[in-house]
């Protein structure tokens, strides 16, 4: 993020999404009464995936259109 790479934008945004949807699809585990998502490490795990994600993808966004930006901007 701090060097505006695109490659490692597209990674980080697609990181983030990642970590949301198994947020997501883990939580749904959890609603359906699955006793192995009820671990405290995996529970532990999972929130701090979820965290970390909610924090990255906006960042990640903002920094990626940034770049396109400046991208644009640029003289060919």
């Amino acid at each position: 993020l701090v060097e505006g790479a695109r490659a490692g934008l597209v990674l980080s945004v697609l990181l983030a999404a990642a970590g949301l949807a198994a947020g997501a699809i883990h939580a749904a585990f959890l609603a359906a009464g699955h006793p192995a998502f009820r671990a405290p490490v995996s529970l532990g795990v999972l929130a701090a995936t979820v965290l970390v994600s909610a924090v990255q993808a906006p960042l990640a966004l903002r920094a990626f259109r940034s770049v396109a930006a400046r991208d644009r901007g640029a003289p060919r």
